[in-house]
């Protein structure tokens, strides 16, 4: 499985010309995070049309957000 989730990341990073799709900036893989575009919890897919590669800032900017909507559907 992470053989496969590794093989997402790079295709998505290539497809997307190493840019952030947030900032449309360009950053080494190793400084992008992989995002589900329709989100884990809401029963997105680890796939290749469901990731974006995001800056670290711009991934925990939106996982910040996304974790803020969880926690009010669940009412914690």
């Amino acid at each position: 499985m992470i053989f496969l989730i590794s093989n997402i990341k790079n295709k998505v990073y290539e497809k997307q010309d190493r840019k952030c799709k947030v900032c449309n900036e360009i950053f080494d893989l190793s400084e992008m995070e992989a995002d589900h575009i329709k989100a884990w919890f809401d029963n997105g897919e680890t796939t290749e049309d469901n990731c974006q590669m995001l800056c670290r800032p711009h991934h925990y900017e939106k996982t910040a957000e996304q974790t803020r909507t969880l926690k009010s559907r669940l009412k914690i």
